[in-house]
């Protein structure tokens, strides 16, 4: 047919032209209605859906069966109804790939990334004739890749960040040569290069960094003329990097960082013209910095750190005009610092940390003008006040580190000095003496400083309070004397103000910190540093302000080892965000205040060392706590957990797991501190919450609220007030004395009024450490009156009785609910419902029985739901999936039972997760694994839990704490695994896990678990050995064979729990037990384990000692009797025993002892 010729259109009128314009578009969309899907693809299609264990959105609709109208399908335009391109990226879907993918002959593209697949790659995929885009990266993809690859079409291939294993295959670029990207990073690949990967003559980019890689680069690599991203990094390679690297001229991106290449770096980049990032960091390489490389003008980044280069530094910057980063940090260059790096007219972040620079700062920096981050740490340099002086006139410089240089210096007082956007000043561990100077003062935009570790001396000055944005502060190891300065508490980032860092352009480990544990942690981030005020080891007095309790940011506040006395102030539970709090080593006076237990991210408490009396209060993250952060007061004492015993113990209404572990994590005395009110202030939607929350907050703070003299409460509200007060029999500690009719009932303990003078909150906390502050009686159904009510806490009363209280349905504007730790029993009602505008929910430690009402579904605006501590009964209630806001979800110590359903996929924003203690049973379901972005806190322990743990929870990667034990788990430890990096709690004890157990790449494991399993670990775990914060570790029964005297942990003093029983390990316990400080507990029975007893030292802290069932000789020593729970029974022990309380089945079973318990010693 002829071609129509467009002057056609030009020829007829308007109408006309509309009229064909209707028809064509009538033809299309009758062509487009009439394409069905292909029959075979159809069935292709329902295979595939068959093996997922999720549901497809969609897919389940009146056009089911034709295919081309799914979401995510597209088909080919032709009649032939057959799939072009299939795309569910980031569908949360899980379960197997099918083979009959494979059946797709017409597909061109298929992206599956970003869900929870898991079992093998389909071989079927590999064989697609037409398939240009293949993209199944981040799932749970494991085993080899398919031998026989034919992909003649493919153009992109994605399968990074699974857990394939195995070789590269050789086929991998059989007829493929339209092959441009290639992305295999993060598995578990290994071997060597085939060098069959030269015959992909197309690749642009090749990404195979992450895997355990190994042997030299294949010289087929050096075909690839068109590549212009290669990454190598973080492999296992070694050996030269070939001159041949020079045919990569199009070589935009090379990283060969974290490999074990040696050798000196080619000098051919000059044929390399178009290179601008080269990362080698992390390798063995020697020689110079290559003539070529320092004359290259494309670079814009070089980073040669952790390297063994030498000589001098010369670039050449009149050429290197885009070099942005420079990293030469941990290498041997010497010599001066190069006078010319100004002249890199762009260059803005400068690292020579760790060479052999000697000398001062160029006086040419002057002219850095470029200049933002400067790195200098632990090098020769000196003069410290001419480089402070020389940096002032860099107008962009934002951060500069001088760690571990110019020791022994005066910190300059130059009050000339100014730094108009300095962000970050570390001049740390340099031994410097003076002062802190003036000219700090006018920093204003500082964010950070560290001046730690130094000889400093003199007041801490007022004006530190005039900062802004400064939201790190150490002023550690220092001598500074005097009280704190009120002002410090008025750090405007620390109260309200959001301060961010820029990410660096590349990481630097600039600085090895100290946590509150002493435990040494480095940071390759400045960004990453949290909120802190660490003035510990110094000399300051007085006491402890209580307006920190306004740092409402702050993480990290470390005071110890100093002089302060007086109280701990209560209005420290305003610190909601805190993780870190040491007071340790000081003078202070008084009662630990039970309202610490509200601080819900505390994992860090010390203590010990002070004045303190009372009891330990066992609420919020106090069970957490071990004994050596109390330890070393007058008469401090606390529940058994703590190990310091109270002489008139008395026990609890409550059994005594349900008040530890309930409250693990949110205490809810003001629980909507941390997880209601940060999701509340994320979300504008929930303003009145928020306003509501923050009023609340304020009364905890202040106890009451500062109200107008001349107000009174509204009479309907001091009638329903005295009516709950007839309703309580017992008030031990006269909390309810001051409610008296005629009195402002708004000035009354525990009543918080806004609006007209209306009360919004009744706040009555017992405190579990004080059995007077508890309260009896029955919650009065007058308290309906208070139609303002928004909040109703009664927690820690213990003694309260009665049913579910039904006036709550009768409060319009009830928002709050928190009725923990009393007696309430009988059922929730059935229409829990109403009470549709409950935005916290907890019922903790109770004894409601029966099963979850379905119309808590209702409660939609509900962020926690707090149900633990109870009998109720049934299956997992799932119901719940209708609260989509929740943070926190804790049903943990009730007698459910059951599988878990496939619903937590509904939970988005879900944080805390606590089913522990149930009888929950069959396997761990799929859904959980949607939690991942947000959860930091599962607990699934003691429950019935069978099958292999779930690869997916390796995407974790915000999870702080997982316990799976005393479960029926088998299998292996995913590898996965090693993706968790931030886990500091892991418990895997009792269940049926095999061999292997992966290498973790955690940063500082605190408190592991692996005991009583079926694991052989020959030893203990390097990633354990080297941990700078582990506390307890628990690896009985765990298989393993080695000398204990080999073992050389890196903190050993640290360690309260240590539980090797029953494996195979020799030699003596006394090089690791004469270390700890702090031990509370070590059980190593049913070993080899041989040594002298009497040589073994003892610590006041140690309160469980199990050496039973080994070697052991020589005498029982007197101190070995303080300790609280002994076992040397089984040993070749001699000798008489002395006094002691034990029975006699403590020394039975050796060679020669005498005396009470056992026989007489004869004469």
């Amino acid at each position: 047919m002829e071609k129509l010729s467009f002057s056609i259109f030009f020829q007829m009128g308007a109408l006309d032209f509309l009229v064909i314009l209707s028809f064509m578009g009538c033809f299309l969309q009758s062509q487009a209605q009439s394409l069905s899907c292909h029959p075979n693809d159809f069935q292709a299609l329902q295979d595939f859906v068959r093996g997922l264990e999720t549901v497809i959105d969609g897919w389940e609709s009146e056009s089911y069966s034709d295919c081309c109208k799914w979401k995510g399908i597209t088909c080919h335009s032709s009649s032939t109804g057959k799939v072009a391109e299939l795309d569910l990226a980031e569908k949360k879907l899980s379960g197997k790939l099918s083979e009959s993918l494979g059946n797709l002959d017409q597909l061109k593209a298929l992206n599956l990334s970003h869900n929870f697949f898991k079992g093998s790659l389909p071989k079927s995929l590999f064989h697609l004739p037409n398939l240009q885009v293949l993209d199944l990266s981040s799932n749970y993809l494991a085993g080899p890749i398919s031998t026989a690859i034919n992909l003649p079409s493919i153009q992109e291939l994605d399968i990074s960040e699974n857990s394939l294993e195995g070789f590269l295959p050789k086929s991998i670029c059989h007829n493929s040569s339209s092959l441009r990207s290639l992305n295999l990073q993060r598995n578990y690949l290994q071997g060597n290069l085939p060098s069959q990967l030269g015959n992909c003559s197309s690749l642009e980019y090749l990404f195979l960094g992450q895997n355990n890689l190994n042997g030299e680069i294949a010289e087929s690599i050096y075909k690839l003329q068109k590549l212009t991203q290669l990454s190598l990094r973080e492999n296992k390679f070694s050996g030269l990097i070939s001159q041949r690297i020079s045919n990569l001229t199009n070589l935009v991106q090379f990283d060969i960082s974290s490999n074990a290449f040696s050798g000196t770096i080619p000098d051919v980049f000059h044929s390399i013209g178009k290179l601008e990032k080269f990362v080698a960091f992390s390798n063995n390489f020697t020689g110079f910095i290559p003539l070529s490389m320092s004359n290259s003008p494309t670079l814009t980044t070089l980073n040669l750190r952790n390297n063994s280069l030498e000589g001098l530094v010369n670039l050449n910057c009149s050429a290197m005009v885009k070099l942005v980063t420079l990293g030469l940090a941990t290498n041997r260059f010497s010599g001066p610092i190069p006078d010319n790096l100004p002249s890199c007219q762009a260059l803005s972040t400068l690292d020579l940390s760790r060479n052999r620079f000697t000398g001062q700062i160029p006086e040419s920096f002057k002219n850095f003008h470029s200049l933002s981050y400067f790195f200098l740490s632990n090098t020769s340099n000196s003069n410290l006040s001419s480089a402070l002086r020389i940096f002032q006139h860099c107008e962009n410089l934002s951060t500069l580190i001088f760690t571990l240089n110019f020791h022994g210096e005066q910190l300059p007082a130059d009050p000339t000095l100014h730094f108009k956007k300095l962000n970050v000043l570390i001049i740390a561990n340099c031994r410097l003496r003076g002062s802190i100077p003036q000219w700090l003062s006018r920093s204003n935009q500082l964010k950070l400083l560290d001046l730690s570790w130094n000889h400093l001396d003199g007041t801490i000055p007022s004006w530190f309070g005039n900062f802004k944005f400064l939201f790190y502060l150490d002023l550690s190891n220092n001598s500074f004397s005097g009280e704190i300065p009120r002002r410090i508490t008025e750090l405007r980032s620390l109260i309200d103000v959001d301060v961010s860092m820029e990410k660096t352009p590349m990481d630097f480990p600039f600085s090895l910190k100290r946590n509150v544990s002493l435990s040494g942690l480095q940071y390759n981030q400045l960004m990453s540093l949290p909120p802190t005020l660490d003035l510990s080891y110094n000399k300051l007095s007085g006491s402890i302000l209580p307006e920190f309790g306004n740092l409402k940011k702050l993480r990290y506040l470390d005071l110890k080892f100093n002089n302060l006395s007086g109280p701990i102030p209560s209005t420290l539970a305003g610190l909601r965000n805190l993780e870190a709090l040491d007071f340790s080593h000081n003078k202070l006076s008084g009662t630990i205040p039970s309202s610490l237990e509200s601080l819900s991210f505390l994992s860090k408490f010390n203590v010990a060392y002070n004045q303190l009396h009372g009891k330990i209060p066992l609420g919020g993250q106090f069970s957490t706590f071990p004994s050596s952060s109390f330890v070393g007061n007058i008469d401090l004492c606390g529940d058994d957990y703590t190990n310091i015993i109270c002489a008139k113990h008395e026990s609890s209404n409550i059994p005594r797991e349900a008040t530890h572990q309930s409250q693990r994590d949110e205490s809810f005395t003001n629980g909507i501190i941390v997880g209601v009110a940060f999701v509340f202030s994320q979300n504008p939607k929930m303003s009145k919450l928020h306003l509501t929350l923050f009023l609340f907050i304020t009364t905890i703070l202040t106890h009451h609220c500062v109200k107008d003299a001349s107000a009174a409460c509204h009479v309907d509200d001091e009638s329903a007030l005295l009516s709950f007060k007839s309703g309580i029999t017992a008030d031990p500690s006269g909390i309810l004395s001051s409610w008296k009719k005629g009195t402002d009932c708004c000035s009354w303990p525990g009543i918080n009024c806004r609006i007209n003078n209306r009360v919004t909150e009744l706040s009555l906390v017992g405190q579990p450490d004080q059995p007077k502050s508890f309260l009896s009686g029955t919650i009065s159904p007058s308290l309906a009156k208070l139609r303002f009510l928004s909040g109703l806490y009664l927690q820690d009363l213990r003694n309260l009785t009665g049913p579910f209280p039904g006036l709550l349905f009768q409060l319009p504007n009830i928002d709050f609910v928190y009725i923990e730790n009393n007696r309430l029993s009988g059922r929730i009602p059935e229409n829990i419902g109403d009470l549709a505008r409950l935005g916290a929910l907890s019922l903790y430690g109770n004894r409601f029985t029966g099963t979850i009402p379905s119309s808590i579904s209702k409660l939609t605006q509900l962020t926690q739901l707090k149900l633990g501590g109870n009998l109720f009964t049934g299956s997992f209630p799932t119901v719940i999936q209708n609260l989509k806001n929740l943070t926190l979800l804790y049903l943990d110590r009730n007698q459910f039972s059951g599988p878990l359903p496939e619903i937590f996929g509904s939970f988005s924003e879900l944080r805390f997760l606590n089913l522990s203690h149930n009888k929950f049973s069959g396997k761990i379901p799929n859904s959980i694994s949607t939690l991942y972005p947000k959860l930091t806190f599962l607990e699934l322990n003691h429950n019935l839990f069978t099958g292999k743990i779930p690869d997916f929870l390796g995407k974790f990667k915000a999870l702080d704490t997982l316990s799976l034990s005393h479960n029926k788990l088998s299998g292996t430890v995913p590898k996965t695994f090693v993706n968790l990096t931030k886990i500091f709690n892991l418990h895997l004890s009792h269940n049926n896990l095999t061999d292997p157990f992966p290498e973790l790449k955690v940063k500082g494991i605190e408190s592991l678990d692996l005991s009583y399993n079926n694991f052989h670990l020959k030893t203990i775990p390097k990633w354990v050995t080297t941990s700078p914060i582990i506390y307890s570790l628990k690896l009985a029964k765990c298989g393993i064979k080695m000398k204990l005297d080999d073992w050389k942990p890196s903190q050993t003093h640290f360690y309260d729990f240590i539980d090797l029983s029953e494996n195979e390990i020799s030699g003596s316990p006394i090089g690791l037990l004469n270390r700890t400080e702090l031990l509370v507990g070590f059980w190593a029975s049913g070993n080899k384990l041989k040594f002298d007893l009497e040589k073994l030292k003892i610590v006041k802290t140690l309160k469980y000692l199990d050496l039973s069932k080994n070697l052991v000789f020589g005498k029982v020593p007197k101190a070995v009797t303080g300790v609280g729970k002994l076992n040397l029974s089984h040993n070749h022990l001699c000798g008489a025993i002395p006094a002691n309380k034990f029975p006699a089945s403590v020394f039975l079973g050796n060679d020669c002892l005498c005396g009470a318990p056992l026989s007489p010693c004869k004469a």
